[in-house]
Protein backbone atom coordinates (compact mmCIF):
# COMPACT_ATOMS: atom_id res chain seq x y z
CA UNK A 1 0.00 0.00 0.00
CA UNK A 2 2.73 2.60 0.77
CA UNK A 3 4.80 1.62 -2.89
CA UNK A 4 1.15 2.42 -4.30
CA UNK A 5 0.68 5.78 -2.11
CA UNK A 6 4.24 6.88 -3.27
CA UNK A 7 3.34 6.01 -6.77
CA UNK A 8 0.41 7.61 -6.76
CA UNK A 9 1.77 11.03 -4.81
CA UNK A 10 4.96 11.12 -7.75
CA UNK A 11 2.36 10.58 -11.06
CA UNK A 12 0.05 13.47 -9.40
CA UNK A 13 3.41 15.62 -8.81
CA UNK A 14 4.27 15.04 -12.69
CA UNK A 15 1.04 15.72 -14.10
CA UNK A 16 1.14 18.54 -11.89
CA UNK A 17 3.80 20.29 -13.11
CA UNK A 18 3.38 19.24 -16.55
CA UNK A 19 -0.21 21.08 -16.40
CA UNK A 20 1.42 24.36 -14.90
CA UNK A 21 4.67 24.39 -17.42
CA UNK A 22 1.99 24.20 -19.85
CA UNK A 23 0.27 27.27 -18.51
CA UNK A 24 3.11 29.36 -17.73
CA UNK A 25 4.60 28.36 -21.23
CA UNK A 26 0.59 29.79 -22.61
CA UNK A 27 0.80 32.97 -20.71
CA UNK A 28 4.45 34.07 -21.51
CA UNK A 29 3.29 33.16 -25.38
CA UNK A 30 0.17 35.34 -24.96
CA UNK A 31 2.38 38.25 -23.63
CA UNK A 32 5.04 37.94 -26.26
CA UNK A 33 2.34 38.01 -28.76
CA UNK A 34 0.63 40.90 -27.58
CA UNK A 35 3.61 42.61 -27.41
CA UNK A 36 4.22 42.19 -31.17
CA UNK A 37 0.87 42.83 -32.00
CA UNK A 38 0.62 46.30 -30.20
CA UNK A 39 4.56 47.02 -31.40
CA UNK A 40 3.28 46.39 -34.89
CA UNK A 41 -0.34 48.45 -34.84
CA UNK A 42 0.58 50.80 -32.23
CA UNK A 43 -1.79 50.35 -30.17
CA UNK A 44 -2.52 52.21 -26.94
CA UNK A 45 0.48 55.08 -28.52
CA UNK A 46 -1.71 57.87 -28.45
CA UNK A 47 -3.30 57.65 -25.50
CA UNK A 48 -1.62 59.84 -22.76
CA UNK A 49 -3.00 58.29 -19.86
CA UNK A 50 -0.84 55.18 -20.85
CA UNK A 51 2.54 56.98 -21.24
CA UNK A 52 2.45 57.76 -24.37
CA UNK A 53 6.06 57.54 -27.37
CA UNK A 54 9.26 58.85 -26.75
CA UNK A 55 9.82 62.65 -28.32
CA UNK A 56 13.13 62.74 -30.00
CA UNK A 57 14.69 65.75 -31.34
CA UNK A 58 16.82 67.10 -34.10
CA UNK A 59 18.46 70.61 -34.61
CA UNK A 60 18.84 71.72 -38.17
CA UNK A 61 21.98 74.70 -37.84
CA UNK A 62 21.16 77.18 -40.78
CA UNK A 63 24.06 78.38 -42.36
CA UNK A 64 23.06 81.96 -44.39
CA UNK A 65 26.99 81.75 -46.03
CA UNK A 66 27.66 85.34 -46.20
CA UNK A 67 23.87 87.22 -45.74
CA UNK A 68 21.62 87.25 -42.65
CA UNK A 69 18.94 84.80 -41.17
CA UNK A 70 16.43 85.89 -37.88
CA UNK A 71 17.54 82.61 -36.72
CA UNK A 72 20.27 79.91 -37.29
CA UNK A 73 18.49 77.15 -35.88
CA UNK A 74 15.85 75.65 -36.23
CA UNK A 75 14.08 72.66 -34.18
CA UNK A 76 12.20 69.37 -35.52
CA UNK A 77 10.32 67.30 -32.86
CA UNK A 78 9.34 63.93 -33.24
CA UNK A 79 7.33 61.29 -31.21
CA UNK A 80 7.22 57.33 -31.58
CA UNK A 81 3.54 57.42 -31.84
CA UNK A 82 3.15 60.06 -34.52
CA UNK A 83 4.78 61.06 -37.74
CA UNK A 84 6.61 64.87 -36.81
CA UNK A 85 5.56 67.72 -38.70
CA UNK A 86 7.85 69.86 -40.84
CA UNK A 87 9.25 72.77 -39.90
CA UNK A 88 8.86 75.81 -42.47
CA UNK A 89 12.47 77.42 -43.13
CA UNK A 90 13.12 81.14 -43.00
CA UNK A 91 14.29 83.27 -45.84
CA UNK A 92 17.67 84.51 -45.23
CA UNK A 93 18.47 88.14 -46.68
CA UNK A 94 21.77 89.20 -48.86
CA UNK A 95 22.53 92.74 -50.44
CA UNK A 96 23.49 92.38 -54.42
CA UNK A 97 22.37 88.65 -54.07
CA UNK A 98 19.04 86.62 -55.24
CA UNK A 99 18.10 83.78 -52.63
CA UNK A 100 17.70 80.50 -54.05
CA UNK A 101 17.15 78.14 -51.56
CA UNK A 102 18.39 75.97 -48.99
CA UNK A 103 20.98 73.07 -49.39
CA UNK A 104 22.72 70.27 -47.63
CA UNK A 105 25.83 71.59 -48.80
CA UNK A 106 27.27 74.87 -49.97
CA UNK A 107 26.97 76.28 -53.49
CA UNK A 108 23.75 74.68 -54.11
CA UNK A 109 24.97 71.28 -54.17
CA UNK A 110 23.27 68.37 -52.37
CA UNK A 111 19.84 68.33 -51.73
CA UNK A 112 17.15 71.09 -52.16
CA UNK A 113 15.03 71.68 -48.93
CA UNK A 114 12.05 73.92 -48.29
CA UNK A 115 10.87 72.64 -44.84
CA UNK A 116 13.31 71.53 -42.05
CA UNK A 117 12.22 67.61 -41.54
CA UNK A 118 13.51 64.92 -38.81
CA UNK A 119 14.84 62.75 -40.84
CA UNK A 120 17.68 65.24 -41.62
CA UNK A 121 18.92 64.58 -38.12
CA UNK A 122 21.59 67.23 -36.34
CA UNK A 123 22.30 68.38 -39.66
CA UNK A 124 23.44 71.83 -41.47
CA UNK A 125 21.70 73.22 -44.37
CA UNK A 126 23.62 76.35 -46.52
CA UNK A 127 21.75 78.98 -48.16
CA UNK A 128 22.42 79.81 -51.66
CA UNK A 129 22.69 82.41 -53.68
CA UNK A 130 23.45 83.86 -57.10
CA UNK A 131 24.18 87.29 -58.57
CA UNK A 132 21.24 89.76 -58.78
CA UNK A 133 20.72 91.71 -61.64
CA UNK A 134 19.31 95.23 -61.81
CA UNK A 135 17.34 96.80 -64.84
CA UNK A 136 18.86 100.49 -64.87
CA UNK A 137 16.38 102.49 -67.28
CA UNK A 138 17.77 105.45 -69.00
CA UNK A 139 15.55 108.71 -69.07
CA UNK A 140 16.98 110.90 -71.75
CA UNK A 141 15.04 114.16 -70.55
CA UNK A 142 14.54 115.77 -73.95
CA UNK A 143 16.91 114.25 -76.26
CA UNK A 144 16.63 110.79 -77.26
CA UNK A 145 18.91 107.17 -76.31
CA UNK A 146 19.24 103.97 -77.17
CA UNK A 147 18.89 101.54 -75.58
CA UNK A 148 16.30 102.69 -73.35
CA UNK A 149 17.35 100.71 -70.49
CA UNK A 150 19.93 97.61 -69.78
CA UNK A 151 20.98 95.17 -67.03
CA UNK A 152 23.88 94.57 -64.82
CA UNK A 153 26.48 92.34 -65.00
CA UNK A 154 29.55 91.06 -62.93
CA UNK A 155 30.08 93.30 -59.80
CA UNK A 156 26.59 94.64 -60.15
CA UNK A 157 28.04 97.13 -62.87
CA UNK A 158 27.15 98.41 -66.43
CA UNK A 159 28.90 97.57 -69.39
CA UNK A 160 29.14 101.50 -70.55
CA UNK A 161 26.49 104.01 -70.29
CA UNK A 162 25.21 105.30 -73.69
CA UNK A 163 25.44 108.81 -75.20
CA UNK A 164 21.98 110.57 -75.40
CA UNK A 165 21.28 113.19 -78.26
CA UNK A 166 19.62 116.40 -78.29
CA UNK A 167 18.75 119.54 -80.56
CA UNK A 168 22.24 121.50 -81.43
CA UNK A 169 21.90 124.14 -78.45
CA UNK A 170 22.34 121.42 -75.77
CA UNK A 171 25.41 119.51 -75.10
CA UNK A 172 25.18 116.24 -73.05
CA UNK A 173 26.35 116.67 -69.61
CA UNK A 174 26.39 113.36 -68.07
CA UNK A 175 23.84 110.99 -65.95
CA UNK A 176 22.45 111.71 -62.64
CA UNK A 177 20.46 109.75 -60.16
CA UNK A 178 18.02 112.63 -60.38
CA UNK A 179 16.50 115.15 -62.43
CA UNK A 180 17.65 118.75 -62.23
CA UNK A 181 16.55 119.60 -58.45
CA UNK A 182 20.38 119.09 -56.98
CA UNK A 183 19.52 116.25 -54.69
CA UNK A 184 21.06 113.56 -57.84
CA UNK A 185 24.27 112.63 -58.41
CA UNK A 186 26.52 112.03 -61.44
CA UNK A 187 27.13 108.43 -62.20
CA UNK A 188 29.87 106.71 -64.39
CA UNK A 189 30.50 103.10 -65.70
CA UNK A 190 32.10 102.02 -62.38
CA UNK A 191 28.76 102.22 -60.31
CA UNK A 192 28.02 100.12 -58.84
CA UNK A 193 23.99 99.55 -58.81
CA UNK A 194 21.98 97.71 -55.57
CA UNK A 195 18.60 98.01 -57.15
CA UNK A 196 16.39 98.48 -60.36
CA UNK A 197 17.40 102.41 -60.99
CA UNK A 198 16.68 105.74 -63.20
CA UNK A 199 19.10 107.87 -64.57
CA UNK A 200 18.50 111.07 -66.07
CA UNK A 201 20.34 112.96 -68.57
CA UNK A 202 21.24 116.27 -68.22
CA UNK A 203 22.19 119.19 -70.50
CA UNK A 204 24.11 122.16 -71.03
CA UNK A 205 21.97 124.53 -72.87
CA UNK A 206 24.81 126.64 -75.71
CA UNK A 207 22.17 128.99 -77.13
CA UNK A 208 21.53 132.43 -76.25
CA UNK A 209 20.10 132.68 -71.92
CA UNK A 210 18.05 136.01 -71.57
CA UNK A 211 17.63 137.68 -68.27
CA UNK A 212 13.60 138.37 -67.11
CA UNK A 213 14.11 141.70 -65.07
CA UNK A 214 11.38 141.63 -62.54
CA UNK A 215 9.94 145.04 -62.30
CA UNK A 216 6.94 145.42 -59.58
CA UNK A 217 6.24 148.98 -60.37
CA UNK A 218 5.69 150.46 -57.65
CA UNK A 219 4.90 147.10 -55.41
CA UNK A 220 7.15 146.24 -52.90
CA UNK A 221 10.18 144.17 -53.00
CA UNK A 222 11.05 141.52 -55.54
CA UNK A 223 13.45 138.28 -54.50
CA UNK A 224 14.91 137.41 -56.94
CA UNK A 225 14.92 141.01 -59.01
CA UNK A 226 16.15 138.67 -62.18
CA UNK A 227 16.41 135.45 -63.83
CA UNK A 228 18.14 133.87 -66.41
CA UNK A 229 16.15 131.99 -69.24
CA UNK A 230 17.13 128.76 -70.36
CA UNK A 231 15.50 128.09 -73.52
CA UNK A 232 17.06 130.72 -75.75
CA UNK A 233 14.97 131.25 -78.95
CA UNK A 234 12.61 129.52 -78.04
CA UNK A 235 11.81 131.51 -75.36
CA UNK A 236 11.82 134.58 -78.02
CA UNK A 237 9.53 132.88 -80.55
CA UNK A 238 6.73 131.62 -78.46
CA UNK A 239 6.69 134.56 -76.67
CA UNK A 240 6.57 137.16 -80.07
CA UNK A 241 10.03 138.29 -78.95
CA UNK A 242 11.85 140.60 -81.31
CA UNK A 243 14.93 142.53 -80.59
CA UNK A 244 17.66 143.20 -77.98
CA UNK A 245 14.93 144.42 -74.98
CA UNK A 246 11.82 143.98 -74.84
CA UNK A 247 8.86 144.99 -72.32
CA UNK A 248 6.16 142.39 -71.46
CA UNK A 249 3.01 143.47 -69.55
CA UNK A 250 1.40 140.94 -66.85
CA UNK A 251 -1.50 142.26 -64.98
CA UNK A 252 -0.11 145.37 -63.19
CA UNK A 253 3.41 144.21 -63.66
CA UNK A 254 5.93 144.84 -66.27
CA UNK A 255 8.57 141.98 -67.34
CA UNK A 256 11.35 142.89 -69.15
CA UNK A 257 13.51 140.42 -71.80
CA UNK A 258 17.10 141.11 -72.11
CA UNK A 259 19.58 139.81 -74.46
CA UNK A 260 22.26 138.52 -72.45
Amino acid sequence: MGYITILKNKIFKENFFMYYNNIRNKAILKAVGTTIFAAMFCIGCGDKSTGGGETTYSTITLDPDGGTVDSSRVTVTKSSDRISEAVPLPTPTRGGYTFRGWYTAKGGHGDKFTVAAWHLGDDTLYAHWTLAHYRITFDAHGGEVTPAYDTTGDGWKLTSLPTPTRDAYHDFGGWYTSLIDGTGEKVDADRKYDANTTLYAHWIYTGVHYTITFDVNGGGKVDPATEETDAGEYFRTCLGLKGTATSLSVGSRRKQAVQK
